[in-house]
């Protein structure tokens, strides 16, 4: 368990270096507009910037997660209660934003590269959207069924009394994620006018 936690904190150190990074960048560019944009800046004006900031976000909410876990350390177990809910819910946000838009960027950079087409901004502010409303109405799931949040191994998450709630809430999503670009990748494209669309 100290493991997990030197590792959440170390990931969070990375992130929170990666934003405040960022945010330099754009207090530097609204400050002096006519500055040149650095590299940096450039790459979060793009599509694929913006499904990587999704990304790290999501990331962030899995480490927030993983920084809760130091408060079960410090007490030599976890306690049921409103921080457990929210080890739980920022754990199931961040573990479906992740996976969701690491299958994004992959299908992006698919369209892009492979079939050479490029993607609508619509497209991509849907995509976007649909990322974090199914990943907040995952979050959310337990709370509309009863299912409920609780202590589940050594972190708190969907309630292990109740394996068909873990299995649709947190294994489900992830297995047809899988068998979507699995699918979507092993069909041949028609034509070069195809485009895979999230």
């Amino acid at each position: 368990m100290v493991a997990v936690n030197a590792f959440a904190v170390i990931s969070s150190v990375a992130l929170v270096s990666v934003a405040c990074r960022v945010i330099w960048l754009a207090i530097i560019q609204n400050m002096s507009p006519e500055a040149t944009k650095p590299k940096e800046y450039v790459f979060f004006n793009t599509q694929l910037g913006y499904y990587a900031a999704c990304l790290l976000i999501g990331n962030l909410f899995t480490d927030i997660s993983g920084l809760i876990g130091l408060r079960w350390v410090m007490d030599k177990g976890i306690t049921p209660g409103g921080l457990c809910t929210l080890q739980a819910v920022l754990m199931q946000l961040g573990n479906w934003a992740i996976a969701y838009f690491t299958v994004a960027i992959a299908v992006h950079t698919f369209n892009s590269l492979v079939l050479k087409i490029r993607q609508s901004v619509i497209v991509s502010a849907i995509a976007i959207f649909v990322g974090w409303a199914s990943a907040a109405l995952l979050a959310a799931g337990p709370f509309i069924d009863s299912t409920g949040y609780g202590v589940s191994g050594i972190s708190c998450g969907i309630r292990p009394t109740n394996p068909k709630a873990q299995f649709f809430y947190h294994l489900f999503p992830a297995v047809l994620g899988s068998h979507w670009i699995l699918m979507s990748a092993g069909r041949p494209a028609e034509s070069q006018k195809t485009i895979i669309v999230l």
